[in-house]
């Protein structure tokens, strides 16, 4: 169906769930980024005035106004985390598939829903067919009776409830176009598709339970379902949980190595004049920052001794965690046979049910025809041909019902085995 493409383009569940895919984007990259060393550059300006230190020669002066400026650029990276970073990334990908499988299911969910929609919209079409075929059944049948009634062979009763039947047929046909008007605004709404009005639908095709995939074929690929794929991934994701709480217990190894330098106001150099005498000029600010330019590297360990139990605890939460992924799984599948064994039983009732309602409708005209001959032979009278055209209306709306939610169960075997997309 087109309205299934526009709708995966369309429909705001979709898009949501989209961004939520870019989101987990951007927490898979910040998992590979972990890596990489943190680098930091931090800079000090100072102002002192009176008796203060300097910080390149540590020694006190008297009296001065010294500006000092310091700066230090340092790295550090983990060389030994107990795998943690390495797990986060891992589950950070896993996340990204189990997100992935959710787009997956919201389209299932959607396809679902749409063909269930566009059935509907097909009923709400036949149904005013139906009813456009009776009013106009009951119209040919008023102009005739109508003569009848002026020549005196049915009395104004039998006339009057030709009326009546002729109302009623027209108040159901507004209420058939109504239901299709409810119908097509209950997809586009679904859709997203605004001008509801316009909307279209095709016949689509009517198959045979012989026609469609066994039994054990769909039960075998209801295991490759979204849901399940995402359980399934969600215990891997709760595995790594488990193994990212016990990297707490292994000690942590940093390197860290930075490069620093500094320049201060009181650091001068003596300038002697021909005439004796001297003055301190202050000694340039790139000479002192080339001059004081120092690095160094440390190697630390951090080695978890006593933490009130608390990695223990999330170990254990983490463990609690996948053994009820674990039941979610089984569940899923579980649920997942249940509705294909469902399915094909709905699937087998309604075909019986159609068959039935078919051979009902085939009877109902054939007696609608034959009581049509009757009443205007005066072999049959009003109340006995309303009553045939009751059960024909009848048979039509059953016809119609048992049709589509044939078709409808059809479709979800279909979706089940993964031959509509």
């Amino acid at each position: 169906m087109d309205c299934i493409t526009y709708a995966e383009e369309h429909n705001v569940d979709v898009k949501s769930k989209k961004l939520d895919i870019e989101s987990k984007k951007i927490n898979l990259s910040e998992a590979k980024w972990a890596f990489a060393p943190n680098i930091v550059l931090k800079n000090n300006y100072s102002l002192s005035q009176g008796r203060v230190l300097d910080p390149t020669t540590y020694d006190f002066i008297e009296n001065q106004t010294v500006q000092g400026n310091n700066t230090v650029i340092t790295a550090s990276i983990d060389l030994f985390d107990g795998f943690k970073k390495s797990n986060i990334f891992q589950r950070e990908k896993l996340n990204f598939s189990s997100t992935l499988y959710s787009l997956e299911k919201v389209k299932y969910d959607l396809r679902l829903n749409i063909t269930a929609y566009y059935l509907q919209v097909l009923l709400a079409y036949e149904n005013i067919k139906n009813c456009e075929q009776i009013l106009n059944s009951l119209k040919t049948q008023k102009e005739k009776v109508s003569d009848m009634f002026r020549i005196g062979k049915v009395t104004k009763a039998d006339f009057s409830q030709v009326e009546t039947q002729l109302a009623n047929a027209e108040t159901n046909l507004l209420k058939a176009k109504n239901e299709l008007y409810i119908a097509k605004l209950n997809i586009c709404r679904l859709i997203d598709f605004d001008n509801f009005k316009n909307f279209e639908a095709e016949p689509d095709d009517f198959e045979k339970p012989d026609d469609l995939p066994k039994l054990s074929e769909v039960i075998e690929a209801i295991c490759f379902s979204p849901e399940i794929k995402k359980a399934k991934v969600l215990i891997e994701i709760r595995k790594r949980d488990v193994t990212i709480a016990k990297s707490q217990y292994y000690p942590i190894v940093t390197l860290n190595a930075s490069l620093a330098s500094s320049f201060s106001s009181a650091r001068g150099k003596m300038i002697y004049n021909n005439d004796g005498t001297s003055y301190q000029k202050i000694y340039p600010f790139i000479n002192q920052y080339r001059d004081n330019l120092s690095n160094f590297f440390t190697l630390s360990v951090n080695i978890p001794i006593f933490n009130r139990y608390a990695t223990r605890k999330n170990v254990q939460r983490s463990k609690l965690a996948l053994t009820q992924a674990e039941y979610l799984l089984r569940s899923a599948e579980s649920n997942s046979k249940y509705e294909v064994n469902k399915a094909y039983l709905d699937l087998q009732n309604y075909w019986q049910i159609f068959n039935s309602t078919s051979k009902y409708l085939s009877s109902s005209i054939v007696a609608l025809e034959e009581i049509e001959k009757k009443y205007l032979l005066g072999a049959a009278t009003i109340v006995d041909y309303n009553t045939v055209l009751n059960q024909y209306i009848d048979a039509s709306t059953k016809y119609s019902q048992a049709k589509y939610r044939y078709v409808y169960q059809t479709k979800i075997i279909k979706f089940y085995f993964g031959l509509i997309n």
